[in-house]
Formats: structure tokens, C-alpha cells, sequence
């Protein structure tokens, strides 16, 4: 049979649309692939995200819960001014004037500085309990995580808590304010650079140990920081970029379980969160997304 040129160049052209049409429709399809990847590496991402964020603020939460860590601070500031104008009040005995009223004095200063050591032991019991629970919020975070996501050819596995740290904002003084009626308290304190001066209101320093002079100076006295109300309303609970994080204690490095204990109630959480993915859609890919957040609890409530 004679094929003519003409009938040649129509195959010819056939085949090299069909040829074309192919090629087209791959590196479409290459493209829907690719785009499908980066939406589910997305995806995955803000789910990691997500979680990060929902334990670093329900664990911060915990932390003044009910202004639980206000009130102990505004309890080891009164307890402190206590002890101290106990102690002055004793030193006044000493005089003839007063001298019949040195007993009793002295059983006010004593009961002044049990109180003091019963806040004390109160506050770390009440530190000891918050980081027990945080211990078992972080498990419970985990295991709601477990089941990842999983499609075809993706798989993104259970969220794990890999660190998290308690601690606090640097330069947030505490919510306690100073006291102008003991002027020899507020000159102690100031001379010992234990205040913070503020536009309204001066605010004791916190995570410093406030020693009292004297003979009273084996107590301890180290307050939360915790942000004071301002204009009667206090500092809401909020995510941070964690600029200032300072922590004080690991519950969880690299994974694992860390003991230890705090001797101050701490008033920010950081959590740094992974997540191991596989896909199979444009060729093997195997990553570890990454997730930080921190959180601040919310500032103390106004002093009744």
C-alpha cells in the first residue's frame, strides 16, 4: 500500500500531540503532587501547632489557677512585714518603759516567724503539687496526640513533648507592693535594692530572696512573678514569642522525665513539641516537624 507524504506528516503530527499531551498532563500531575506534599507538611504542621499551643496555655493556666500564686505572694509579703515589725516591737522592750511587756512581745515575735516558716513550707508543698500535675497534664497531652495523622501515602506520627521548662518572664517584678507605713522596712528594702519603682504603685522584685536584717535574716522570703493588676484588672493568660524566658526548672529534656523541684512558683511554661512524617507522594521523604510555644499565666487579682 503507498503511503503519501501528505498522510505521513498527519501521523507524524499525531503522535507528537499525543506525545505532548502526555508530557503536559505528568508534570501537571508532578505539580498537583508537589503542591498536595507542601499542604499536608502544612497541615500536619498546624495540628503540631495546635497542640503546642493548647498545652503551653491550659499548663500555664495551672500555674496561677484561681490567683492561687498572687495570694501566697501577697501572704509571704505580709508575713514578712510581720515578722519585722514583731522584731521591732520586741527591741522596744528592752527600754524600762516597756520592759514588762518583753514576754509577751517575744511571744509575738516567735508566733511572727513560725507563721513565716508555715507560709514558707506551704508555698513549696503548693510548687511541688502544681509541678505534679503539670507531670501528668504533659501524659495526657501526649496520649490525645497518639494517633497522628495517617493518609495513602502520608503519615505523620503521635505529637511527643520532647522539653518542656517552667519559669518565668525576666523583668516582671512580683504583684506585692510596698508597704509606706513601715518607713524602716521601706528603707531597708530599697538601701537592698529589693524594689522595683513603678509609675503608680513600687512592687517588690521577684525571685530574690527578700532577707529581713538581723536576727531575723535565716528566713526566706522569695515571691512569684507574677504581673500586678493594672487599674483593677489583671494580666489575662496569653501566648508569648518567649523573648525573656527564663526557666528554672526542666520537667522534661530531650524526651525524658527530669526530677527536680522549684523553690518558686513559676509563672511561665515553654513547650517544644515534634513530629516525625513520611510521605510517598512525590518520591520517599521523611522529616521531624517542630513546634516551640510559651505561655504566661495570668497576673494577680486585686489585694481585698
Amino acid at each position: 500500500m503507498k503511503v503519501f507524504p501528505r498522510q505521513l506528516a498527519k501521523r507524524d503530527a499525531r503522535g507528537s500531540m499525543l506525545f505532548l499531551c502526555i508530557a503536559v498532563l505528568m508534570v501537571m500531575l508532578t505539580v498537583v503532587g508537589i503542591a498536595f506534599s507542601f499542604y499536608l507538611v502544612f497541615f500536619s504542621h498546624k495540628h503540631l501547632q495546635n497542640w503546642s499551643e493548647d498545652l503551653a496555655l491550659e499548663c500555664a493556666r495551672q500555674l496561677n489557677e484561681n490567683d492561687h500564686g498572687g495570694k501566697i505572694n501577697n501572704l509571704v509579703g505580709h508575713s514578712r512585714e510581720l515578722v519585722f515589725t514583731s522584731r521591732e516591737l520586741y527591741y522596744k522592750t528592752n527600754s524600762d518603759d516597756f520592759r514588762a511587756l518583753q514576754g509577751l512581745a517575744a511571744q509575738v515575735l516567735e508566733q511572727a516567724r513560725s507563721g513565716a516558716r508555715l507560709v514558707f513550707d506551704e508555698r513549696n508543698r503548693y510548687v511541688d503539687v502544681s509541678m505534679k500535675n503539670l507531670r501528668q497534664k504533659i501524659k495526657v497531652a501526649e496520649a490525645q496526640s497518639k494517633r497522628g495523622l495517617l493518609l495513602t501515602n502520608f503519615s505523620a506520627s503521635g505529637a511527643q513533648v520532647v522539653d518542656f521548662k517552667v519559669g518565668n518572664l525576666d523583668q516582671v517584678a512580683s504583684n506585692v507592693e510596698t508597704s509606706s507605713g513601715v518607713t524602716n522596712l521601706l528603707f531597708h528594702d530599697r538601701r537592698r535594692n529589693y524594689i522595683k519603682t513603678g509609675k503608680q504603685v513600687d512592687l517588690y522584685k521577684a525571685n530574690v530572696n527578700l532577707k529581713l536584717p538581723g536576727e531575723d535574716s535565716d528566713l526566706n522570703f522569695e515571691l512569684a512573678s507574677i504581673p500586678a493588676p493594672v487599674k483593677g484588672t489583671a494580666a489575662p493568660l496569653r501566648l508569648t514569642r518567649g523573648q525573656g524566658f527564663k526557666h528554672s526548672l526542666l520537667l522534661r529534656s530531650a524526651g525524658a522525665d527530669v526530677s527536680g523541684k522549684c523553690t518558686v512558683i513559676p509563672s511561665a511554661v515553654q513547650v517544644v513539641m515534634t513530629m516525625n512524617m513520611k510521605q510517598n507522594v512525590v518520591g520517599k521523604f521523611e522529616s521531624q516537624m517542630r513546634a516551640v510555644n510559651t505561655a504566661c499565666a495570668n497576673g494577680a487579682w486585686m489585694e481585698p
